[in-house]
Parts: structure tokens; C-alpha cells; sequence
């Protein structure tokens, strides 16, 4: 009987907080595959400066596994979960994760943003209207977001506190 090809694909994972450094080191030590983006970025402290290197994207590692090995990444001290979407670990395609290897290595100088812009699919994690989801239309001031809510062929507009929503994943 000959024995089965892996499948490998990438995932990403949530970490404890600050510990995306040590969680890649353990996951090396297993034997797991993984990517963990890293940019350089000059730290200013009261008395110096200092040039560190701090991950691209907070809370995240990113692992390619074949889901035979999902327990062994979960088991692994400081992973908190997968990344997951409608109850279905989320699969990060191949290009993804090399272009974003490009982009570290090209040099450029590397801003990152979590900002959501009108046009985006967003869902209200929060309040009355908690589960639906909308296109942000507008900023209303600082703090609020129009968004645009299409339900039974009627276009309603909502005035939506900017904590209280979250980029669809795809």
C-alpha cells in the first residue's frame, strides 16, 4: 500500500500577543514550515533610537501545513487559533504569501495600515445591527462610518461607530 502525498497549504494563525518571534522559533523546532513577515522599523525611546525588526503583521504566523498536522500547530505554545471563515479554516493561495515575500525584499519602505475605505465589505461585530454586513459608503466624522445595507431589494443607509465593524475576509 503506498503511503498517501500531503498536501501542504498555507494557513495563518493568531498568536498570544508580542510572541510571534518565539511561536516561529517553536514551530522550527517542529519541523512545521513556516513564514513569519518581518519589516525594520526605527524605534524612538526617550534616551536612543534604535533599528528593530518587528512583525509585518501583528498577532499572525503564518504555517504550511497538510491539515493532518492542525493539531500539532494548535498543541504549539502561544498559537491561540486558525485563522477561520464561516467555520472553515481560512486557506492562504501560494501567491499570496510570495508576494508579500517580494514586497519585504524589495527594499521599499514598508507602512501598514488596518484602515478601512469607503468601498469595502465590512461586518457589524457589535450593537443592533450586530451580524449584518454592508459597504462603507462614507466617514461620518472620526468616529462613524455610513454604511450601505442592501435587504429585500431596499438600499438602507446606517450610521455605524467605526469600532463596531470589521473587513469581510475573503
Amino acid at each position: 500500500m503506498a503511503g498517501s502525498q500531503k498536501e501542504l497549504r498555507w494557513f495563518a494563525v493568531y498568536v498570544t500577543p508580542k510572541s510571534e518571534k518565539k511561536v516561529a522559533e517553536r514551530l522550527l523546532r517542529q519541523g512545521i514550515e513556516y513564514y513569519l513577515p518581518l519589516r525594520r522599523s526605527l524605534k524612538q525611546w526617550s534616551d536612543r533610537k534604535k533599528w528593530v525588526e518587528e512583525p509585518l503583521v501583528h498577532g499572525y504566523v503564518f504555517v504550511k501545513i497538510d491539515i493532518s498536522d492542525r493539531l500539532r500547530v494548535l498543541e504549539t505554545d502561544g498559537v491561540l487559533q486558525f485563522v477561520r471563515f464561516d467555520r472553515q479554516d481560512v486557506v492562504i493561495p501560494e501567491w499570496q504569501i510570495e508576494g508579500m515575500r517580494q514586497f519585504l525584499n524589495s527594499g521599499m519602505n514598508i507602512e501598514v495600515s488596518d484602515e478601512l475605505y469607503p468601498g469595502e465589505e465590512v461586518e457589524i461585530s457589535e450593537g443592533a445591527l450586530q451580524g449584518l454586513r454592508g459597504e462603507i459608503i462614507s466617514y461620518k466624522g472620526k468616529k462613524s462610518f455610513s454604511i450601505r445595507l442592501e435587504y429585500f431589494g431596499k438600499t438602507l443607509i446606517a450610521s455605524v461607530p467605526m469600532k463596531t465593524v470589521h473587513r469581510v475576509q475573503i
